[in-house]
């Protein structure tokens, strides 16, 4: 759990734009975490446990299908945060995502993050912006 007055050490981007009154919705619910290289953090078609908030490391998200064959659409640092399809209102991950490179953040609880984001039209906005940039990043990777 993360007080108020520990803010100032956040690294993720993300969590640092947060204001303080989203700050008191989520922050509470945040456990700091370390994340071992190859760490599955969601697995398709399976319900989304937790949303990491990186900050140090990088999570790849991998699109597979029937046959399992694998593709990179995108990866996750500690500008952004996993579990975009939460905030797009879904509770299922639709691609497999792990730590390609090992490091720590914080989780949040997914049930905890969608009241969050219900709850207050500041963190559903910013989140919204953050899954924009995801969205864009996926598609900038199937151009090249």
């Amino acid at each position: 759990m993360l007080e108020a007055h520990a803010r100032a050490g956040i690294r993720n981007r993300l969590l640092h734009k947060i204001g303080l009154e989203d700050w008191h919705l989520i922050g509470p619910q945040l456990e700091a975490v370390t994340l071992k290289e190859r760490q599955i953090i969601e697995v398709p078609a399976k319900p989304i446990t937790h949303a990491y908030f990186l900050e140090i490391g990088v999570a790849s998200v991998v699109a597979v299908d029937a046959e399992d064959h694998r593709i990179e659409v995108g990866v996750i640092g500690f500008e952004g945060v996993t579990g975009v399809p939460l905030i797009m209102g879904d509770t299922r991950a639709q691609h497999s995502t792990y730590m390609q490179i090992g490091g720590s953040g914080h989780r949040i609880p997914a049930e905890a993050l969608c009241a969050a984001i219900a709850q207050s039209e500041t963190l559903r906005t910013l989140m919204l912006k953050s899954a924009q940039g995801f969205m864009i990043q996926t598609a900038q990777t199937a151009l090249a």
